[in-house]
C-alpha cells in the first residue's frame, strides 16, 4: 500500500532513518560519479530498501553476478544523497564549504547540479528547523540556546 505524507513532520522516524541509510550510499556513489548497478550486500543495504521503493531490482546478466540494484531514477539518487548531506551538515554544525570541497566541485561537477538544487531546498530556513528536529531529535539550536551534547541523535 502506498502512503503519502503531506509534511516532513508526518514521516515516521524509521522511514527517515532508512532513507538516510540509502542516502549515504547514494551520496558516496554520486561522489564517485558511479551510476552503475550494484549488489545490495556490497553497499551494506537490505531488501527493505527495495521494498520501500528507493531501489529497483535488475536481473543479473550473467551467472557470475548476483542480482543487481539501482536507484529508480537519477533524481531519486540525487535527492537521497542531498538528504544525507544535509543530515551531515546539520549534525556537525559545519558549513556547506566543506561539502563543496569534499565533492570536488568545479568544472567537472556538472553531474551534481540537481544534487545542489535539492541541498539548497532542504537547507532553506523554513525546512531547516523541521529537518533538524527529525534528524537530531531536538529543537534546532539558536544563538541563545546552542545545541547540547545530550541531544538524542538518529542512528
Amino acid at each position: 500500500k502506498r502512503v503519502k505524507f503531506k509534511q516532513l513532520e508526518d514521516v515516521p522516524i524509521e522511514l527517515l532513518e532508512k532513507a538516510l541509510e540509502v542516502g549515504k550510499v547514494a551520496f558516496e556513489r554520486l561522489k564517485r560519479k558511479d551510476l552503475s548497478y550494484f549488489e545490495l550486500s556490497t553497499e551494506g543495504l537490505s531488501e527493505e530498501a527495495v521494498k520501500l521503493g528507493f531501489l529497483d531490482h535488475v536481473q543479473a546478466t550473467s551467472a557470475q553476478q548476483g542480482d543487481q540494484y539501482g536507484f529508480r531514477h537519477l533524481t531519486v539518487q540525487e535527492y537521497l544523497a542531498a538528504l544525507y548531506a544535509c543530515k551531515r551538515l546539520l549534525k556537525s554544525g559545519s558549513d556547506i564549504v566543506g561539502l563543496v570541497e569534499e565533492l570536488g566541485c568545479g568544472q567537472n561537477a556538472g553531474h551534481l547540479n540537481t544534487f545542489w538544487v535539492f541541498v539548497s531546498g532542504l537547507i532553506d530556513s523554513s525546512l531547516q528547523d523541521c529537518l533538524f528536529q527529525k534528524i537530531v531529535g531536538a529543537p534546532a539550536p539558536t544563538k541563545e540556546a546552542p545545541i547540547g551534547k545530550e541531544a538524542p541523535t538518529i542512528k
